[in-house]
Parts: structure tokens; C-alpha cells; sequence
């Protein structure tokens, strides 16, 4: 089975993106990942922030958000019930947490500009 494709927008921040392999007709996701869906509890509105709060800046967007939701509900059912979660939701919970960049290993694959620093003088030259 194929590896499946990684969008430009991980290629560029793990500094892979090259030109001839990049899709010109890519669609753009139109903003960041917003709040969490009403019909989540708070446990689980919870699990949204921290996701969003862990996040590299730049990875998910308002396109991801349905994918982030499949994780807040499997890493909430891993927490509240781990001796009844089956190693098939283990491996979807690990496939999902690796597709976003959330496991050492993607995370060290990332390099995320650095921000400029507002008020230094320097930053002119």
C-alpha cells in the first residue's frame, strides 16, 4: 500500500517541499481550526484545546477539523476506558496522531519558523 501523500503545507515547515513535487492545484484551506463541535462534552471540548494548543502553529486548519474531531473522540475513549480499548483504536489513534504531526517522531520532522521579535532595532539590518 502506498504511503499517502502529505499535504504542502507539512512539506514546507519539515523543509521537503520541492517544486516538482508539489500539487500547483492544492486546495487552500480557508482558516485555522476553530472551536470544538456543540454536541462535544466538556471532557472533550477539553481535548479540543489541548489539541489545538500542541499543535504546530500553521499545521491544522478549519479543512482538518473533522479529522481532529475522529481524535478528540478516540484519545477521550483511550483516557475515561483504556482496559477496554482494542488494539484496532489503539493503531487509529497512533495512524491519526502521526497524520497531524503530533508523535516525536512527525513533530521532529517539522521545523516551524521562527518569529521575529517586535521592538529590536536590529531587525532593519
Amino acid at each position: 500500500m502506498p504511503r499517502p501523500r502529505k499535504p504542502t503545507t507539512l512539506k514546507v515547515l519539515k523543509g521537503t517541499a520541492q517544486k516538482c513535487r508539489l500539487n500547483p492545484r492544492e486546495p487552500i484551506p480557508n482558516g485555522p481550526l476553530g472551536n470544538a463541535p456543540r454536541n462535544f462534552n466538556d471532557e472533550q471540548k477539553a481535548i479540543w484545546r489541548e489539541i489545538k494548543a500542541v499543535s504546530p502553529e500553521g499545521v491544522l486548519s478549519i479543512a482538518d477539523s473533522f479529522i481532529v474531531e475522529m481524535l478528540v473522540i478516540l484519545l477521550h475513549e483511550f483516557r475515561t476506558d483504556y482496559a477496554n480499548f482494542t488494539s484496532g483504536k489503539l493503531a487509529r489513534l497512533i495512524s491519526i496522531l502521526t497524520r497531524v504531526g503530533l508523535t516525536p517522531a512527525d513533530r521532529s520532522k517539522i521545523s516551524v519558523p521562527k518569529p521575529e521579535e517586535k521592538n529590536n532595532p536590529w531587525n532593519e539590518f
